[in-house]
């Protein structure tokens, strides 16, 4: 059977009507049951090549073969039928698309090539601004067994610009609990070309970063859906002769030596700035500050001078917390990382946001000293509406200098860090929750175990209750939308040994 020049409209519920022209249609019938069916066709304002379609079945009772191939294909056109973020794309084309698919008794394996160009993509998560221009080619071969209920990903590889990263794994128990077994390889790759390979969107603090050297990088990951927390990661990244040319345009971390003016919100919200830095006004000097602050936030938010800017003990632990959830509870930043957030990046919640903080956060650590670096956070960060500053704060909460804190008053400025706005209940209540008080004295027994306080210092603290004495507080009176009791629960996670 053959026909030739034939034309159809398909339209599909919901969406536009679909005009092919220039239909071949070859079908033929072999000895043995052997047959073979082989179409192609021009989509108006779709393929730039014709569609083609071929589906045979040798002789006997093998399945049938499906291969396919198009070239051409707006995304945009395409996109409300693709999946998850997928169906944002309002840009690009797929330049070259094939699929082999061998279906068997047992399962199937599918070989494939997609190659895109020119795409644009909202994506919040990744992003606050679109990703676009994007080009890239994805290829691989996909086995699933029914047998095993496991997929196999093998000789995949992911390519874009002069980056090449091959992929491999598996998903076991697909259909129950899933186990992943995920396996990344970046060969031997200047530098400068993973940098180039970062949509804008993702590097708009590091826009002009010019870096030089060579990147490998290893990374297995295996993750058991039934036991989460046996999750394992191994990265392996190996770097030869890397320098850092250039941060960028207007990334001087030199500068933070001297005085920086930073994004802030006053007590009311409005959005404003402030100047700090060892050469400010405000400015208070590790040596002015109670040596139980720094002691403090290095128990409550990570162990800052046994680590380089990032914490591979936080990202697995957030990773973890965050999976349990199915929802974003817990990040992984390190003092360095935070500090980094609240002078260059903001507050948004992206996988952009964060790739920036874990570079600036290394390269930091790479400029200023630790000492340097705590003191810059503890001078920098929010401990209520409108209270910047550990100076700032110790007046405001109990009427000192930061130079005379208590290891109480020490270890409470340190557990507001992660929600001061929230926990500036307590003070305008006059008194911290019991769960709180208990809370404060769990953290104060932890530091004596770390061996940062003596267990006098600690039980001299006791009932563990600050005492309020700074502006306005301690009086009791009424927090407008204050949160309940059970919003002003401590964190259930821990601290990070």
């Amino acid at each position: 059977l053959e026909v030739t020049g034939g034309e159809l409209a398909v339209r599909a519920e919901g969406s536009a009507t679909y005009q092919l022209r220039g239909i071949a249609l070859t079908a033929r019938r072999g000895d043995g049951g052997a047959a073979a069916i082989a179409l192609s066709a021009d989509v108006d304002d779709v393929t730039r090549e014709p569609l083609a379609l071929s589906l045979s079945r040798e002789a006997g009772d093998a399945p049938p073969k499906l291969d396919l191939s198009a070239s051409g294909l707006p995304l945009a056109a395409l996109a409300p039928s693709l999946p998850g973020p997928l169906a944002r794309v309002d840009r690009g084309v797929v330049d070259k698309l094939v699929v082999h698919l061998r279906p068997s008794a047992r399962g199937f394996d599918v070989e494939g090539e997609v190659k895109v160009a020119g795409v644009r993509v909202l994506w919040p998560a990744v992003a606050l601004e679109p990703l676009a221009d994007i080009d890239g080619r994805l290829a691989g071969r996909v086995g699933w067994s029914r047998d095993s209920q496991t997929f196999t990903v093998s000789e995949g590889k992911l390519e874009r610009g002069g980056l090449a990263i091959g992929v491999n794994g598996t998903v076991s128990r697909a259909l129950s609990r899933p186990r992943f077994q995920v396996s990344l390889r970046l060969p031997q790759t200047p530098v400068q070309a993973v940098v180039d390979a970062l949509p804008r969107a993702l590097m708009t603090k590091l826009d002009g970063l010019r870096v030089a050297g060579e990147l490998s990088w290893a990374v297995d990951v295996a993750l058991d859906t039934g036991d989460i927390d046996a999750i394992a990661i191994d990265s392996r990244p190996e770097l030869d002769g890397f320098l850092v040319r250039s941060m960028g345009h207007g990334l001087n971390l030199e500068n933070l030596r001297y005085t920086v003016t930073y994004p802030v919100k006053t007590g009311d919200g409005a959005a404003s700035t402030r100047t700090t830095g060892p050469l400010s006004a405000n400015w208070v000097p590790l040596e002015a500050i109670s040596r139980y602050v720094p002691l403090a936030v290095t128990t409550t938010e990570d162990p800052f001078y046994s680590h380089s800017g990032i914490s591979t003990f936080a990202i697995r632990e957030s990773i973890v917390a965050n999976l349990k959830r199915e929802r974003f509870v817990r990040g992984a930043s390190t003092i360095t990382q935070q500090l980094v957030k609240n002078l260059f990046l903001g507050p948004q919640k992206t996988i952009g946001r964060k790739l920036q903080e874990m570079f600036i956060a290394w390269r930091l650590e790479e400029t200023l000293g630790k000492d340097e670096i705590l003191a810059l956070y503890l001078n920098v960060i929010e401990f209520g509406p409108g209270i910047y500053g550990i100076g700032n704060a110790a007046e405001h909460y109990f009427g000192k200098y930061a130079r005379d804190l208590t290891p109480l008053e020490a270890i409470f400025l340190a557990s507001i860090i992660p929600n001061p706005r929230k926990y500036y209940a307590f003070f305008a209540q006059g008194a911290v929750s019991p769960r709180w008080r208990s809370y404060l004295g769990e953290l104060l027994h932890v530091m004596v175990s770390r061996g940062k306080i003596t267990s006098e210092e600690a039980e001299s603290q006791a009932p563990y209750e600050p005492i309020f004495l700074g502006q306005d507080g301690g009086n009791g009176g009424p927090y407008p939308n204050a949160p309940d009791d059970d919003d002003l629960a401590p964190p259930d996670d821990g601290v990070e040994p």
